[in-house]
């Protein structure tokens, strides 16, 4: 005889075809699932899970990083901190007549022009004559010769 059974498992209700039979002093049982018993929805798979996870966890479009404005920026912090180091130094001298050897500090970093720009000044510092050219002096006599 088959007959229907509600089983809970983790919190939520399922039904199930239970058959059950003798076989001497034992009992057999066979469930086959049915299906939820709430008749709500079925289960998302993990896949539509993590999608939605992602977009609930996503972040606005973020701003394009312009390289000569962070590098302006960077340049400008280095020398705030700079300046603020040198004002504590200052102080430690006046209270105590201290004096703290300077570490080296990081060069302040022009921003780089375009590879372009800066292949065509080469090519016209190649092109433009310096100012020692056409003149003779004592370092151009060839060194072999007697004189």
């Amino acid at each position: 005889m088959v007959y229907r059974v509600i089983k809970t498992v983790k919190g939520r209700r399922y039904i199930y075809e239970q058959r059950t039979w003798r076989v001497g002093e034992r009992v057999h049982t066979e469930c086959r699932y049915v299906g939820p018993a709430d008749g709500g929805r079925r289960r998302r798979r993990l896949a539509r899970k993590i999608a939605d996870f992602v977009k609930a966890n996503m972040t606005s479009p973020r701003a394009v990083i312009d390289e000569d404005q962070m590098l302006k920026d960077f340049n400008e912090r280095t020398a705030r901190e700079q300046k603020a180091r040198e004002l504590l130094l200052g102080e430690l001298y006046d209270k105590y007549g201290l004096r703290v050897a300077e570490t080296p500090r990081p060069a302040v970093v022009a921003p780089r022009a375009p590879a372009a720009v800066t292949a065509a000044s080469q090519a016209e510092a190649k092109e433009s004559p310096s100012d020692d050219e056409g003149q003779d002096t004592e370092s151009e006599a060839p060194t072999g010769q007697n004189s």
